[in-house]
């Protein structure tokens, strides 16, 4: 019975599975030093712009609600004087 695929010796691919382990190798570890700064520099960016953008709309809710006062203040102090 052929099959498509080769028969693989079980003794062979334990010894190739001994030696392919050992860790990280000096260019994966810097390579994952190096993803780490990026991401935490990309995560700080990200929340300071929403916490930018946050805060920039609490902001405009305040002068805009400031401004509305001080116009209804001054609205009704006109009615009262004629």
């Amino acid at each position: 019975m052929s099959s498509k695929y080769p028969v693989l010796d079980p003794e062979r691919d334990r010894t190739v599975q001994r030696r392919s382990g050992g860790g990280l190798r000096p260019l994966h570890a810097a390579a994952v030093g190096v993803t780490a700064v990026v991401a935490v520099i990309v995560a700080f960016w990200v929340l300071h712009f929403i916490a930018g953008a946050v805060f920039l709309v609490i902001k405009l809710a305040i002068v805009a609600a400031i401004v509305g006062l001080v116009a209804r203040f001054l609205m009704r102090r006109s009615r009262r004087r004629i």
